[in-house]
């Protein structure tokens, strides 16, 4: 059942919007941070969301919009068509998500115990290192890690002396990550 409704703005100037399932939206979001959508561009309402059509005869003159069954109604009350959700990979919300996220708010996915291969690939790009993990969180990246060893699910962490940019405090709200992640006060 759908019961999130995404509105973004993609970088040329582009508005879109797109109406979810609960369990696609991680995996839907991950994948407009990665396309290059600016996290602060993204919007998310939850269902009970109030519309109306704008020119009902072309609904059988109903004004109210169903947000539950939106994809059904647009196009137009047939219940045979099957719902035209994106295709996005879901995940469950107990699934830890590890990586790092870059200043401008994108987030690299990477596996438990990951980080090391995933900053050579992306510092690997502009230069070889000998300390990827090091160069990143020098250069404004925040890794996110296991946080089992202080008793949490996440780890935050960044260079000496770095905040988190707007972009990257948006990514980790995104992504449900909160207050409760062990060393997130250290970088506001």
């Amino acid at each position: 059942m759908t019961s999130i409704l995404l509105l973004w703005e993609t970088p040329d100037g582009a508005r879109h919007w797109e109406a979810l399932e609960k369990k696609q939206v991680s995996g839907f979001l991950e994948q407009l941070v990665t396309s290059g959508v600016s996290p602060a561009s993204i919007i998310m309402a939850y269902n009970p969301i109030f519309l109306h059509w704008a020119f009902p005869s072309f609904h059988r003159n109903f004004s109210d919009v169903s947000f539950a069954q939106i994809d059904e109604s647009i196009a137009g009350y047939a219940p045979e068509q099957p719902s035209k959700h994106p295709r996005v990979s879901v995940r469950e919300d107990d699934v830890p998500r590890f990586g790092w996220i870059a200043p401008d708010g994108r987030f690299f996915f990477c596996d438990y115990g990951g980080h090391i291969a995933l900053a050579e690939k992306i510092v690997g790009e502009l230069e070889k290192i000998s300390d990827p993990e090091q160069y990143l969180e020098d250069h404004g990246w925040v890794k996110i890690s296991s946080g089992k060893m202080h008793g949490k699910k996440y780890f935050v962490g960044m260079g000496l002396g770095k905040k988190l940019s707007d972009d990257q405090f948006a990514a980790i709200s995104m992504n449900g990550w909160d207050s409760s992640v062990y060393g997130l006060s250290l970088y506001l």
